[in-house]
């Protein structure tokens, strides 16, 4: 018997001092248009700008939607994440949208919600997505057709954004992902180890890319983080079949040869073409590489 008070999609949200982006995210969740219940789980890392009490706003208004957690004191990104956000979802499906981003489809829920009901063999559904930069015009996150996601894709580079993704709640999330540079390309790894990701091409969220973000450039990392993450990543793929050559120089290094080269092509290409949408920019340069890749094969069955 189906517990009615269980919500069908509980969505994953963290914040921290977005007080000028935080409305269009609850909003846009606010807003979703469904048949089926679904709830909010948002944690609030110490903000001192007003976030908090926007929150608390909202939390009044949707008490059966709106469900934040408080923090008195800067925990940090992975352990409101993963450490007090993460345990507390309940729904079937899980969603993903942080503070700063926003979904335009109000039918998203319901759409990718239906696709999964419908599409057991399916693990997860995504879409593209509009980046919103600070400093050039808006920009698409890809061109892509409506497909399934092949794993050995997402181990080249994200195919879609994180606030376009829905998947079942059936991950069990490795003790080793909390503490690495980002988490979303880990975890949509480990729902196409278990089953397939389906894109949709249309468009269903926003995504802000400036210096807000939580990871809005990795040009001051450490080459250990890196290595670490990467690391991360390939003990997926080869426990999925896929093995990559040369291991410790491949799978850290020429990733971040390429993005430090693919940074300065950008930062090149936007100075002689001011006004070009970012999606051109991506044709030209990133998917080039991607081939180069595969190319060179630098991943292989």
């Amino acid at each position: 018997m189906k517990d009615i008070k269980k919500p069908k999609v509980s969505i994953w949200s963290i914040t921290c001092n977005h007080a000028s982006f935080i409305e269009d995210c609850l909003e846009s969740i606010i807003g979703q248009k469904t048949n089926f219940k679904f709830e909010l789980i948002i944690g609030d890392d110490a903000s001192t700008d007003g976030t908090s009490e926007i929150l608390n706003t909202y939390a009044n208004r949707y008490p059966d939607i709106v469900k934040p957690i408080f923090h008195k004191k800067n925990v940090g990104m992975h352990e409101n994440s993963l450490g007090s956000v993460y345990p507390r979802l309940i729904g079937e499906y899980i969603a993903i949208c942080e503070g700063d981003d926003y979904w335009t489809d109000p039918n998203k829920l319901q759409r990718q919600v239906d696709f999964l009901d419908d599409n057991s063999d399916v693990g997860g559904v995504a879409t593209n997505s509009i980046i919103k930069y600070d400093d050039r015009p808006d920009g698409l996150f890809g061109i892509r057709k409506s497909r399934k996601v092949k794993f050995e894709e997402i181990v080249l580079g994200r195919q879609f954004h994180t606030a376009t993704f829905m998947y079942r709640n059936n991950i069990i999330i490795p003790k080793g992902l909390s503490g690495l540079l980002a988490v979303d390309t880990p975890l949509f790894l480990l729902v196409a180890q278990k089953s397939s990701i389906y894109y949709m091409d249309y468009i269903s969220a926003v995504y802000r890319r400036g210096s807000h973000g939580v990871t809005s450039t990795h040009d001051d990392l450490e080459t250990e983080e890196l290595k670490k993450y990467n690391d991360f990543l390939n003990q997926i793929a080869q426990e999925a079949g896929i093995s990559l050559v040369d291991k410790e120089k491949v799978s850290w290094l020429l990733p971040r040869i390429i993005h430090y080269f693919g940074s300065k092509a950008e930062g090149l290409y936007f100075k002689i073409y001011p006004n070009a949408q970012r999606h051109i920019f991506d044709i030209s340069i990133f998917n080039p590489l991607r081939r180069v890749c595969y190319r060179l094969g630098l991943l292989k069955k």
